[in-house]
C-alpha cells in the first residue's frame, strides 16, 4: 500500500493514544510507504494535534505531528519518505514526537525507516508545570531497528524524562545518518542542545549534527563537549552540509513549510 501526495492544512486533531493528523495509528499487512505527505499551519495556532485525552496518569499515549503509531508486522517493509510536520505536538501523558509518536516492530533485515522527512514546531509531553517522560523532536518512542536518513527537527522538544532533538527514546537498535536537529531540549526545567537520540537502546550515528547554542546563556550542552561518535556540534551556517561540505537537500531553508511547492492545491 502507499499513501502519497497529501497536503493537510489547519488540521486540529484530538485523542487519547495513536492521534496523528494524517494516520492514528498504521499496522502493516505488506509492504507499506508514505511518501510525500505533510501537515503545516496557514498562521500560528492554526493547526495542532493533543493526546491523551481521558486517560490515567503517566499512561502511554503515542501522539505524533503526522501519524501517531507506527506498526511493521511479519517483517513487511514499512517506510516514511519526503514527508512533514509543521504543527505544534502535546500529549497531556506520555509519548510525544513531532512526526511519529511511536515506531515499532521493524527487524534488523527489514527496519522501519524514515527518510528525508521533518518535524518543526514544538513537541511537549505533558502540559507546561506538569511535564511526563518521552518526547522526541522527530519520534517519540523507536522501538526495534529503526533507520532514520536525511531527516531533520527544529522543533522545541519539552518532558520530564526522556527527552531528545530526534529521539525522545530509543529502546531498539537505532541507525540514524546524515540527521540533524536544531531546537533546544527541555527536560525537567533543564536547557539543552542535544542529545539527539536518548533511551536504552544502541544507536549508531554518522554525519549527524546539532545546533551549537553556546550563545544562549538558558542552554547547555547536553554531551558536555563529548558528542559520541559521528555526531557534533555546528554552527548554523554548517549545520546542514554534508561530511564533504556541501549543502545537502533536506535543509531548513529548502523545506519551510510556508514554500507554495509544499502546500500543495
Amino acid at each position: 500500500a502507499e499513501i502519497q501526495n497529501l497536503r493537510l492544512k489547519d488540521f486540529t486533531v484530538s485523542g487519547r493514544a495513536g492521534v496523528g493528523t494524517l494516520i492514528g495509528k498504521l499496522q502493516s499487512d505488506g509492504a507499506v510507504t508514505v511518501k510525500n505527505c505533510g501537515v503545516y499551519q496557514s498562521a500560528a495556532g492554526a493547526g495542532s494535534v493533543s493526546g491523551g485525552k481521558g486517560a490515567s496518569s503517566d499512561a502511554d499515549t503515542p501522539t505524533g505531528g503526522l501519524i501517531g503509531i507506527m506498526q511493521a508486522k511479519n517483517g513487511d517493509r514499512v517506510t516514511v519518505e519526503n514527508c512533514f510536520s509543521a504543527v505544534d505536538v502535546a500529549n497531556s501523558q506520555q509519548q510525544a514526537g513531532g512526526l511519529i509518536g511511536k515506531i515499532s516492530g521493524g527487524t534488523t533485515a527489514v527496519p522501519v525507516k524514515i527518510l528525508s522527512s521533518y518535524a518543526s514546531g514544538s513537541t511537549a509531553a505533558g502540559i507546561a508545570g506538569a511535564y511526563r517522560a518521552v518526547s522526541g523532536g522527530l519520534i517519540g518512542t523507536a522501538g526495534d531497528p529503526v533507520t532514520v536518513a536525511s531527516c531533520f527537527s527544529s522543533a522545541d522538544v519539552y518532558g520530564s524524562a526522556s527527552c531528545g532533538g530526534l529521539v525522545g527514546s530509543n529502546t531498539g537498535t537505532l541507525s540514524a545518518t546524515g540527521s540533524y536537529a536544531c531546537g533546544t531540549v527541555i527536560t525537567g526545567g533543564k536547557v539543552t542542545y542535544g542529545p539527539l537520540v536518548n533511551g536504552s537502546g544502541t544507536a549508531a550515528y554518522t554525519n549527524c549534527r546539532y545546533l551549537n547554542q553556546t550563545g544562549d546563556p538558558s542552554a547547555s550542552d547536553a554531551y558536555s563537549g563529548a558528542a559520541p561518535a559521528g555526531v557534533i556540534a555546528c554552527e548554523y551556517d554548517d549545520l546542514t552540509k554534508s561530511a564533504a561540505g556541501t549543502t545537502i537537500s533536506n535543509r531548513v531553508s529548502a523545506c519551510h513549510p510556508y514554500r507554495s511547492d509544499l502546500q500543495g492545491t
